[in-house]
Formats: C-alpha cells, structure tokens, sequence
C-alpha cells in the first residue's frame, strides 16, 4: 500500500502532467486558430462567390475565438504555474546551452559570441573581454593541436674528448670546444599528436639572446613542435660566428649546425626524413634553422601519431640552466632530466593549467641523478597544461 508521501507526489505528478496538456492544447489552438485565419484572409477574396459570406464571416469569428482562446490559455498557464513555466524555460535553455549537437548547428561566429557572452556575464564586462580575447579566443578561432602522452626525458652527460667543429669546406677552419666546459645533451621527446600534411617539426638556434625575435616569432607557429637553443660559451660562439662569416654559405651552415646539433624523428615508430631550412645566418640574428618532415605515404593519412623526437646535442655548463618549454596543450605531461653526479639540480615549474601546481609531484633522487616534474589531476586523474608553461632546470656544483 502507498504511503501518504507516495500518494501526494503520484498526485502532485498527475496534476503537473495535466498542466502540462493545457499548455500544449493552448499552444495547438492558438497555432490552428491563427493559421487558419491567415488561409481565410488568402483563400477568402477566391471563395466569396462560392460560399456563403455570412458563413465566411462566422468561420473567421471562429478561427480568431480559437487563437485567442489559445494565447489567453497559455499565459494564464505560465502566470499560474510559474514552476511548470521555469521547468520549460530550463530545458530549452539546456537544449541551447549545452547540447553539443544543438551548439555545433551554430555558425562559428555564434558560438564564439555565446562563450564571450557568458565570460562577461559571470566576471563582469571588461574581465570577460579580458578572459576571452586572452586566452579563449585562440581555441575557438584558430586551430589548436594538443598533445597526450607527453613525456620529455633530458639527459645531461660529461663529455668524454673535446669537440672540433670544422667549416666542411677545402680551407678547413676549426673551432675546438673543450669538454671541460660543456655537456653532451640527449633529449627524447615523446607524445601523441594529430599530424598535418606540411609541418615544421623542430626550430634551433645558437644565440638565446639575440635570436630571442626571431625563434619566438617561429616558436609561435602552430606547426613548430619543438624549440631548442645551443647554448654556447661567449667566446665560443664569438669564434663559430666568426666561421660563418668567413664562408657565408649556406652548405658551410649546414655543416656547422649538424656538427652542433642533429636529432631523429620517428612517427608511429618509423623513421621520417627531415628538410632543413635557413631561416638566418649569423649569431647576431640567432642562426635559425628549422627542419620540415616528408610524411610518407603510409603515415600522411592518419589522424593522429605517435611522435618520438630524439635530439643530441651540446650545452655550455657556465649556462647553469636548461629550459623544457610546452608550446602547446598537454594532457598530464612528464618532464625528466638526468644528470651527472657531480651537480645539485633544483627546478622553477611555471605552469599554466586548469589547477594549480603542486610541488608534491617534483620527484627528485639524488642517488640516480634524476628529477621528475609529473603532472597531474586529483588521485591521478587529468591535468591540463597550457602554453606557455615548462619547467627550467637549474644546476650547481655540489
């Protein structure tokens, strides 16, 4: 047997129910009685010597009794039965709001309207602008790639002979750099990502400093991957620009650069071949390169791949840092360096995410000369990251 809460709420539902079928039937009699008035008012002046005016004048009475009777019906509904009316009123808010498939049959305008109309009503209207222009409007305006299963491994190694870069050219100049002030670098970068037909895969430069325009106007671009810088000592990269001037070639460059810096980049797992480009010659403008990647047939197609990026290369150790910048959104990324033991390494995370940064997930062991940045969520679920966040590792003698 019912209870008697049972019983007023089975009542309460029957009445709702059949408030609910007085606003439809309001709803049908004002359309049918207005319909069929615009029909009279288009068919009338046809069948006026056909049918009977009187029985004309009394159908057009009719029909406008209807489609009154149905709009005085409905407002009285949703004076009466405001919760009903607010009940209605939320779903079709919901159904405009927060229905994919009703936002996607917006025009892209719309929608970006909607969202900065949303920013502005919950922060007010400068902050919302503000919010939006910052930081929203490239997601919805430009295409932005993201990355998961993101994982970047820095190894730092003494080196074990001193390392002559020679000009590649019949008057072979060298520059001998000493072991003594630099560090063999390997760096893997790993993750997945969706692939385009023509893609900038990694932007190098020798001068940190006065390249610094240039690489962050390529750095920029969506389809630069990866941005890394040679660091040189001062008088080191005095006398390697000093090799560019004297053979202002571009096959010359190239040989210096691959002497300095070379790396593999693997898709899915298989090899892909890489074009370099000379964005600028000189340490005074940086010596930027880039390299593009030649997507074979079997990969071009895929919506997205695995990216395994593999670099070697040299850094001085007077620079006593190490930056790992993420240029682009990343789903709960890891950053690791190993380091010689004869360093102590301490890290300055500044990361922009959807939660604030906790430095409990800074795992460093000093007995494997390893530090660890691993972000992410509550309980180790999802943690985005967004440009330009990273991690800067920061190394001194013990």
């Amino acid at each position: 047997m019912a209870t008697t809460s049972e019983s007023g709420e089975l009542a309460k539902l029957k009445r709702e129910r059949f408030n609910l079928r007085l606003v439809i039937i309001a709803i049908v009699c004002f359309l049918f009685g207005t319909a069929c008035l615009a029909a009279l008012d288009i068919i009338g002046p046809y069948l006026i010597f056909k049918v009977n005016k009187q029985l004309m004048v009394l159908a057009h009475h009719v029909f406008a009794i209807v489609s009154a009777v149905g709009i005085v019906g409905f407002i009285y509904e949703m004076f009466a039965h405001r919760r009903l009316a607010q009940e209605i009123l939320d779903q079709m808010r919901t159904l405009l709001n927060e229905d994919p498939t009703s936002a996607q049959s917006l025009s892209n305008e719309a929608r970006q309207e909607r969202v900065a109309n949303t920013l502005k009503a919950h922060l007010g209207a400068r902050m919302g602008a503000a919010i939006y222009e910052g930081l929203v409007k490239r997601y919805l305006v430009y295409h932005t790639a993201y990355r998961e299963d993101a994982t970047y491994k820095i190894t730092l190694k003494e080196l074990q002979e001193d390392i002559t870069i020679t000009s590649g050219t019949e008057h072979e100049t060298a520059v001998m750099l000493s072991k003594e002030n630099y560090f063999k670098l390997f760096a893997h970068y790993s993750f997945i990502r969706e692939i385009t037909d023509s893609q900038r895969l990694i932007a190098c430069t020798l001068s940190e400093t006065e390249g610094y325009t240039a690489l962050y106007s390529l750095f920029r671009q969506p389809e630069c991957l990866i941005r890394e810088v040679v660091q040189l000592d001062e008088h080191d990269k005095q006398k390697i620009d000093k090799l560019f001037k004297d053979f202002d070639k571009p096959d010359s460059t190239v040989a210096v650069i691959n002497q300095l810096f070379s790396f593999q980049a693997f898709l899915d797992g298989q090899e892909v071949t890489v074009k370099h480009q000379l964005i600028d010659a000189g340490l005074q403008s940086g010596c930027t390169f880039s390299w593009n990647m030649i997507l074979p047939s079997e990969i071009a197609h895929r919506k997205s791949v695995k990216y395994d990026i593999k670099v070697r290369s040299i850094c001085a150790k007077s620079f006593h840092r190490f930056p790992v910048l993420l240029g682009e959104p990343a789903l709960n990324p890891e950053i690791e360096l190993t380091y010689p033991s004869g360093l102590k390494v301490a890290t300055v995370p500044f990361i922009n995410g959807d939660e604030p940064f906790d430095p409990r997930k800074i795992m460093n062991d000093p007995e494997e000369c390893k530090i660890t940045v691993a972000i992410s969520g509550i309980n180790g679920g999802e943690a985005w990251v967004f440009p330009n966040s990273g991690v800067l590792f920061v190394w001194g003698d013990k």
